[in-house]
């Protein structure tokens, strides 16, 4: 606990002191994040897409993402058919909403037959998360970064997609796949895809 000693009164006649406590202070991220979780609703059921997302927390301080994540299942425990999902506050995880419209996604896929699967997609995860809402990136790529979906599905594989608002901004998009595999250390290759049409315009 630290003291400030200019505020210490100093007053021999006193036979007691009050010292000022300074208070723990929080540590504000550069952006807040919303944490969502999906869930697909069973066979015939109306419900729609959007209905299965539901947003769990918001962080926007360091201790409010450890208090969080401490808790948090990891991503190899996710059962199938489901989603998390971590988006700047304001904008939805879906293709429709106006942010990703004309956006993309670089994309990290990882067969679940792949030795130590568990650990390695679990990393990715944590480690791109980490580097989101840490900001690590310069601010022209942030700017860029909507977010992250991690998706659990039936088939033999899992991914991982980091959605971009313009998949236009060529230089910058580049520049974020570059520093996503550096950062990852992902030895197979990652795609991007635009939102639009699922097509496939750049491979690393």
């Amino acid at each position: 606990m630290e003291l400030n000693g200019d505020e210490v009164e100093n007053n021999d006649d006193k036979n007691e002191q009050h010292l000022p406590i300074k208070t723990l202070s929080l540590h504000p991220l550069e952006h807040c994040w919303v944490f969502w979780h999906y869930r697909r609703a069973r066979r015939r059921s109306t419900k729609k897409w959007m209905d299965c997302q539901r947003t769990i927390v918001e962080i926007d301080t360091i201790e409010s993402f450890w208090m969080f994540f401490a808790k948090q299942r990891s991503p190899s425990m996710v059962r199938i058919n489901q989603d998390y999902a971590l988006f700047k506050k304001g904008i939805q995880p879906m293709w429709e909403d106006p942010a990703n419209m004309n956006g993309g996604q670089w994309i990290f896929i990882l067969q679940k037959s792949h030795n130590n699967y568990d650990s390695v997609i679990n990393e990715l995860w944590y480690k791109i998360i980490m580097a989101l809402l840490g900001s690590i990136f310069i601010p022209e790529i942030m700017d860029q970064i909507c977010g992250v979906v991690f998706s659990m599905r039936i088939s033999c594989f899992t991914k991982i997609s980091i959605w971009v608002t313009d998949y236009r901004a060529i230089k910058h998009i580049l520049i974020l796949g570059h520093e996503l595999k550096r950062l990852t250390k992902f030895n197979n290759c990652i795609v991007f895809r635009r939102n639009d049409n699922m097509k496939t315009k750049f491979i690393l």
